[in-house]
């Protein structure tokens, strides 16, 4: 610290140690608070795994696994929508020839 920036006073002394008693108390209350906080969402945590494995549902740890899955079957059931629509058409295709023959 430069001369010039020196305290002249045992007044300033005190204000400045005051500012940094205030804000190292402001600092340890935000980690006390974070700390809780943290605390609290791990016991919540903790419950919806519990709460997840009482209902028999599967470890969300695989959600991607589960997304491959699920996009997968979406495919295999559009498939299955086209050919059924496809069908449809021939099928009214034949149903008219058959109107008009009768």
């Amino acid at each position: 610290m430069p001369e010039s920036d020196r305290p002249e006073s045992a007044t300033e002394i005190d204000g400045l140690l005051d500012r940094l008693t205030a804000s190292v108390e402001r600092v340890l209350a935000d980690y006390e608070a974070l700390r809780a906080r943290s605390a609290e969402m791990a016991n919540q945590y903790a419950s919806l795994r519990e709460a997840l494995a009482g209902t028999g549902g599967e470890d969300p740890g695989d959600i991607d696994e589960r997304l491959s899955r699920l996009a997968a079957e979406n495919r295999e059931l559009r498939e299955i929508l086209l050919e059924a629509k496809e069908r449809a058409v021939r099928l009214r295709k034949r149903l008219a020839v058959v109107e008009d023959e009768v």
